[in-house]
């Protein structure tokens, strides 16, 4: 058999096995809840909208940050924090924001990251205040540097939150 064609079947098979794209973007709200359920202290909220009030709700945005790296970052991280995004490829695209801090042997140390559509000052706030409810939540005060390369919006939320 060609090499396409294999290609074409193992494409095929994986979408009966697993679903497409669509289905397991649906998965998702439960994904969050599970995060929450099983490893308590995590921080896991999916956001929906509705463009159209005759079509169902698409994905907006997702936020994830797991209890063992916030605990990481309160107990031995700096408090500088930089955040960036990185537009990812494939058939939904969108664009991924993360966070990092850096710990005591001068490593990154990843602690949140969100899925959104663009990035722009309406997807950096949601970012942002998710990342402000983890710091309060540190109980390290209101030090906190942040760096960024000041792309689409992210001065503008950062002053605003």
């Amino acid at each position: 058999m060609a090499t396409s064609t294999l290609y074409k079947m193992r494409s095929i098979a994986l979408r009966e096995i697993n679903g497409g794209h669509d289905e397991s973007y649906g998965h998702l709200p439960r994904y969050c809840e599970m995060v929450k359920q099983t490893n308590p202290g995590s921080a896991a909220n999916c956001a929906w909208r509705k463009n159209d009030p005759q079509l169902s709700l698409t994905f907006s945005s997702i936020f994830i940050s797991f209890k063992g790296a916030i605990d990481g970052l309160g107990a031995g991280c700096r408090s500088l924090i930089g955040v960036d995004g990185a537009h990812l490829k494939g058939n939904y695209g969108g664009v991924l924001l993360s966070a990092v801090a850096i710990d005591a042997n001068n490593e990154l140390h990843p602690f949140a990251w969100a899925i959104v559509s663009v990035e722009d000052g309406e997807n950096w706030k949601f970012f942002i205040w998710h990342l402000k409810q983890i710091l309060k939540d540190l109980n390290r005060g209101d030090d906190w540097c942040i760096i960024s390369d000041r792309q689409k919006g992210i001065d503008l939320a950062l002053t605003e939150l």
